[in-house]
């Protein structure tokens, strides 16, 4: 699978991270670890020797780092970047729900039937606006 190239995005991308880092009193190793990448991959990514990527970009939206429209300029490339941008955004949006969800799967609930008991697949919600 190709990878979601955000390389036009770079140029921000360092910017907010090392103001991100500076207000945070974080150097690029205690940031990478907060993130889950290698050192070295932050400091490729921040130097430009790295393309940042939409998997890069959301590991910083996973741990807080970075939200959607702190970076997102509304410009996308592809029908399949326009597709990870919405999702990314509607996770943003919904991330007290997922947090949720993830407590509950954690405490073995299986989501897929908790949201077909509610919201069976393929059956339109007659209470849609």
């Amino acid at each position: 699978m190709k990878a979601i190239n955000l390389e036009r995005l770079q140029a921000k991308f360092v910017a907010l991270i090392e103001k991100y880092m500076k207000e945070n009193n974080l150097d690029q190793g205690d940031l990478a670890e907060r993130v889950g990448i290698q050192a070295s991959h932050m400091n490729s990514l921040l130097r430009g020797k790295r393309n940042l990527t939409a998997y890069y970009l959301g590991l910083f939206f996973g741990k807080g780092v970075l939200n959607v429209s702190q970076i997102y300029d509304n410009s996308p490339a592809t029908e399949r970047e326009r597709q990870w941008w919405d999702a990314q955004s509607f996770l943003e949006r919904q991330h007290h729900a997922v947090r949720r969800l993830m407590r509950l799967e954690e405490k073995g609930v299986d989501i897929n039937k908790l949201l077909d008991s509610l919201a069976p697949e393929g059956v339109e919600n007659k209470n849609k606006d």
